[in-house]
C-alpha cells in the first residue's frame, strides 16, 4: 500500500519485533520516528504500546484516516475503539481491515470469545463511523453477514507484490519421483498445518514438506509436533523457523508446490508470492482465488475430504520437469495478470478522498 501510493503521507506505527518472537528487529531505533522508503515508521517498544502513548501519538500526527489491520487484536484494534468510545481520541475515520477474521472458518475458532467481544462491540457503539476494507468479494460478503446490512464495506485488492526478474529461470527444476512441499505461513490453528499433515500420512508417492513460519499457537505448534511420528516412510516434514521477508521468493523457488491447506483467506499474500517465484499452489477452497487449474496456477480442494488432495501430491510427484515447466509458466502468468490492475481507484474511495496530484498528500495513519 505504502509503495503503491507514494502520494499519501504514511504514518506506520508497529510493533518493534516480528510477530511471535521476543527479539527486536536488527539496526532499528524504538519509539523514534524513521523514514523507510515513503513512509515513517515508529517500531513500539512494549512500555511504549499503552493507551497514554496512543493518544499522544494521535493529537501529535493529527491524521486524515486511520487504518488498522485485524478486528480482535487487543491493541492497537480494541485499544483504539475503547479510547475513541470514551472521547479520549478525536472521531478521526477508522478503517478496519479484519484480514480474514470474519470468514466462517475463522469465526469457528474460539468461538465464544468472538461472539462476546462482538456482541459488546456492537451494543456499545465502539463500531459506529466504521469503513471496513474488504479485500475479496467474498470478505464483502463475510463482513456483511457479521456486520449487517448498514455495514460500509469497500473492495479494494491487495497491491500484489513484485514478480523477480530471474524468476523462471532460478526456480529449481521438478525431480520426478518426489513431491517437495513447502508451507510458509504462521502456525496457527487458522493455517491448518495439523490438517496439511493428515493430507500427507495419505500419500503414497514419495513426498517431503518443509515448514516455515513462527510459531503463533505454542500449543497447536505442539499437536503438530505430536503428529510428525504417526508419518509413513514415505513421507518426511521438518520445521525451518521464520523466514526474513526478503528471502521468501528465493526459499519459494526450490519447491515444487506451496501447500496451504487454509481455514480461512481474504487474500492470502503467500499464495501471490509463490506465483511470482514461479512456483505453483495447491490450497484449500477457503481462498478468493478459483479456476486455478484452467490456468495452471495450481489446486484447490475441499477441505471436508483429505483424498483429492492427497491424489494430487501423488500425480505431483510422479511430475517431470518438462510438466513442471507449464505449471510454473502458470503460476508466473497469474502473478503478471495481477500486476496489470489498477488499484489506485479503489484506495481513492477506500480513503474517501481523491489521490492529490500536487506533491506531499494527505496524513493517513496506519497502525
Amino acid at each position: 500500500m505504502v509503495r503503491n501510493l507514494p502520494q499519501y503521507a504514511f504514518y506506520v506505527y508497529c510493533r518493534d519485533r516480528e510477530f511471535g518472537t521476543r527479539e527486536k528487529l536488527p539496526g532499528i531505533i524504538p519509539d523514534v520516528w524513521q523514514a523507510q522508503g515513503t513512509a515513517w515508521v515508529c517500531y513500539a517498544s512494549f512500555p511504549k504500546r499503552t493507551a497514554l502513548h496512543v493518544i499522544r501519538l494521535l493529537r501529535r500526527i493529527r491524521p486524515d484516516v486511520i487504518y488498522v489491520c485485524s478486528f480482535f487484536a487487543r491493541e492497537p484494534t480494541m485499544q483504539l475503539l475503547f479510547l475513541r468510545r470514551l472521547g479520549l481520541v478525536s472521531q478521526t475515520p477508522i478503517i478496519l481491515a479484519p484480514r480474514g477474521e470474519f470468514s466462517p472458518g475463522s469465526l469457528s475458532l474460539k468461538p465464544k470469545r468472538k461472539r462476546s467481544y462482538l456482541a459488546f462491540a456492537k451494543s456499545t457503539g465502539f463500531l459506529q463511523r466504521i469503513t471496513w476494507h474488504a479485500c475479496s468479494h467474498e470478505e464483502v460478503d463475510s463482513i456483511g453477514r457479521v456486520m449487517g446490512k448498514g455495514a460500509r464495506i469497500v473492495l479494494a485488492p491487495n497491491f500484489p507484490v513484485s514478480i523477480p526478474a530471474d524468476a523462471s529461470t532460478r526456480h529449481v527444476p521438478k525431480q520426478p519421483g518426489v513431491a517437495r512441499l513447502v508451507f510458509l505461513s504462521r502456525i496457527s490453528p487458522e493455517k491448518n498445518l495439523l490438517g496439511a499433515l493428515a493430507i500427507l500420512s495419505r500419500v503414497s508417492q514419495p513426498v517431503s514438506l518443509d515448514i516455515y513460519g513462527p510459531v503463533e499457537d505454542a500449543g497447536y505448534w505442539n499437536q503438530c509436533v505430536r503428529f510428525l511420528p504417526t508419518l509413513p516412510p514415505n513421507a518426511t516434514a521438518r520445521f525451518l523457523g521464520p523466514v526474513d521477508p526478503d528471502q521468501v521468493n528465493e526459499t519459494l523457488s526450490h519447491y515444487d508446490v506451496l501447500f496451504l491447506p487454509t481455514l480461512g483467506e481474504n487474500y492470502g499474500y503467500v499464495i501471490v508470492e509463490a506465483w511470482a517465484s514461479a512456483t505453483p499452489v495447491l490450497v484449500s477452497d477457503r481462498t478468493p482465488w478459483k479456476d486455478l487449474e484452467s490456468t495452471w496456477a495450481g489446486w484447490s480442494f475441499p477441505l471436508e475430504s483429505p483424498e483429492p488432495s492427497a491424489r494430487q501430491i501423488d500425480q505431483l510427484a510422479l511430475m517431470g520437469e518438462e510438466d513442471h515447466a507449464r505449471w510454473r509458466d502458470g503460476a508466473l502468468n497469474r502473478a503478471r495478470m495481477l500486476l496489470r490492475s489498477d488499484l489506485k481507484k479503489h484506495y481513492e474511495s477506500l480513503f474517501g478522498f481523491s489521490v492529490p496530484e500536487t506533491e506531499g498528500g494527505r496524513a493517513v495513519g496506519r497502525e
